[in-house]
This record gives C-alpha cells, structure tokens and sequence, in this order.
C-alpha cells in the first residue's frame, strides 16, 4: 500500500512539476477574460466575423475570427469574457524554428514540457506546454477545464507544408460556462415542461 502511495504521489507530481499560470499570457494581445469589447478594439483584421459559439449547446457565447492566410479565433462565454484564444500561422515558406522557438521562449518562459513526435519519413513535430496538459499520440493538448498554452509546430515533407498552432485556455472560466449553459439549458427545459404541462380539462 505504500508502495503504491509512493508511486502515485510522484506521478502527480511529474504530472505538475513543471506547471505555470498562464493567466497573463496572452496570443497577438489577446488576453483570457478580456472582454469581447476589448477583443474586437485587438483583433488583426479590419472586419473580424462574429458568430455564435454553440461549444456547449447554448448560443449565450461568441466566436470572434479573422481568418487569411493565418487564423485567430476567440472564444468568450455568457459574460461576454474571453475563456480561450487558438491562433494557426501557414508559413509560405519554411522558417527556421530555432529562430522562432527562441521568440516562444522568451515571450512566455521556458518549459520542459517539449515532446518531439518527428517521423522522419513524413515530417517533423514538436509540440509544448504551459500549464495542465495531457498527451495524444505524443502531441500534448488542452486537459478539460484546466488552464494551459500548447504550441504544436509541423513541418509536412509530402505537401511542403509548416504551420504552427498555439491553444490558449482558462480553464476555471471554461468550466463555469459549461456549468452555466447546462444550468441554463436545464431552466429551459424545465420551463419547457411546465408550459406543456398546463392544459385543461
């Protein structure tokens, strides 16, 4: 029984060792819990498209987007609050990563958390992470309500193709809009039911 405690108690902490608060980080301005007024004063391009964000089932949230030849897409919740940024960048041509793992470095602070997933038959990979993250085919990805910044760089031999994909994410302000939507969808239906319930005989 010890044993196992032991075990489980380093496992949790290799799982944060290396954790970091990523609440002042911020993607080309763009900051979590900024409000949509702010966003839209920050946003890139001239006419961002503002949609409704049906992430949980309730169109109480936005989508703010510019999209050319990269992508930047925010999302807020009901308080009209930021609770996460992605940000994809299409390279026309190969850069030179080292330059530009450099610049991630200095703007948001090293961290071990670096897996290299690089096939060398069909391309190179790597990806990073600030905060809470978990793995998916050695690519590390958002943990559900939990606040991280995960950069994932490809290079794909076959199309000549180099992206790089940034995720930001509050993961307190995630989880208390889904626990609103549901609430909300809940009220809803319960209303639903009391209307159809008040007939006449």
């Amino acid at each position: 029984m010890k044993k196992v405690l032991i075990i489980a108690i380093g496992l949790f902490a290799s799982i944060n060792l290396y954790a970091k608060d990523v609440s002042k980080f911020d993607i080309k301005g763009i900051k979590l819990g900024m409000s949509k007024s702010d966003v839209l004063k920050r946003m890139p391009c001239s006419h961002p498209k503002i949609k409704k964000d049906y992430y949980y089932g309730s169109s109480k949230g936005n989508v703010i987007e510019c999209s050319d030849d990269n992508e930047l897409i925010v999302f807020t919740d009901n308080s009209n609050k930021v609770w996460s940024i992605t940000y994809k960048i299409n390279f026309q041509i190969e850069p030179n990563w080292k330059t530009i793992e450099k610049k991630i470095f200095k703007k948001y602070g090293k961290t071990n958390l670096v897996n290299d997933t690089s096939d060398s038959r069909y391309y190179d990979q790597k990806s990073y992470c600030w905060g809470t993250c978990r793995t998916s085919n050695g690519v590390f990805n958002q943990v559900n309500h939990k606040s991280s910044l995960t950069i994932v760089w490809t290079h794909d031999f076959s199309e000549n193709r180099n992206s790089m994909f940034m995720a930001l994410v509050d993961g307190r302000r995630q989880l208390a809009f889904k626990r609103w939507v549901d609430n909300d969808i809940y009220l809803k239906n319960q209303k639903a039911k009391q209307k159809a319930s008040n007939i006449d005989f």
